[in-house]
């Protein structure tokens, strides 16, 4: 569904009501963080590997983070990649990384600066593999969402239940947004179950050696990912 599409639905279940439309983006702007917030959804998933680690880099030099990075959901979410082989990093809490500097395996982030630091033993020019969820772009602005348009229904419904529960609250209008809150949840619970498929799906050929116990000072052993 477009923009447009999403004001139509609306203001079709407000019984032809139609809402301001700097308020209508603020709304559809909340239920779409509402609903990209609740799990790591697959579709929201991406990669960065925009950056290089270079020989001499230490626990002091600050890489970014991703311009639309939101939180990592991978256990070693920055990888390390040389020819072939992968360094994975897991992470520690900022303030630890002089405990960890020299330890291997590890990085830190600096989320107030949008910066991370890799705890590790960089010998070589590796190509830094973020893992993340990304921030969508706001279907306000960019008139599209990323998820399958049979779920962008949920996006009005949401729209409708916070207008009537608020701004138009009655005996009546609240029986309403119970019923558009129900279908809602009705959606949302089919998009989680398709999620739920599709991270299964992802981890059915992991082998066990590539495991995060098969890690030694940092390094997949034997482990050739690309």
């Amino acid at each position: 569904m477009t923009k447009t599409q999403i004001y139509t639905m609306v203001t079709s279940l407000l019984n032809e009501i139609q809402i301001d439309t700097t308020l209508f983006d603020t709304f559809l702007d909340n239920a779409q963080m509402r609903v990209e917030g609740i799990r790591p959804w697959v579709v929201l998933r991406t990669q960065d590997a925009t950056q290089i680690a270079s020989p001499g880099d230490d626990f002091t030099v600050g890489k970014t983070l991703a311009s639309d990075f939101r939180e990592w959901y991978d256990e070693a979410p920055i990888q390390l990649v040389s020819n072939n082989v992968s360094q994975p990093l897991v992470e520690v809490p900022f303030a630890d990384r002089f405990i960890y500097k020299s330890s291997g395996g590890r990085f830190a982030a600096d989320y107030v600066n949008n910066l991370f630091y890799l705890l590790t033993n960089i010998n070589q020019a590796y190509t830094i593999y973020q893992n993340y969820i990304r921030v969508a772009p706001l279907v306000s602005a960019n008139n599209t969402w990323v998820f399958p348009e049979r779920f962008h229904k949920i996006l009005p419904l949401m729209i409708a239940e916070m207008w009537k529960n608020g701004i138009d609250y009655d005996v009546v209008s609240n029986a309403q947004a119970s019923q558009q809150s129900m279908q809602a949840a009705a959606m949302l619970s089919e998009m989680t179950r398709w999620d739920s498929r599709l991270q299964l799906n992802m981890t059915r050929g992991i082998d066990s050696t590539a495991s995060m116990g098969s890690f030694n000072n940092g390094v997949m052993n034997g482990t050739n990912i690309l």
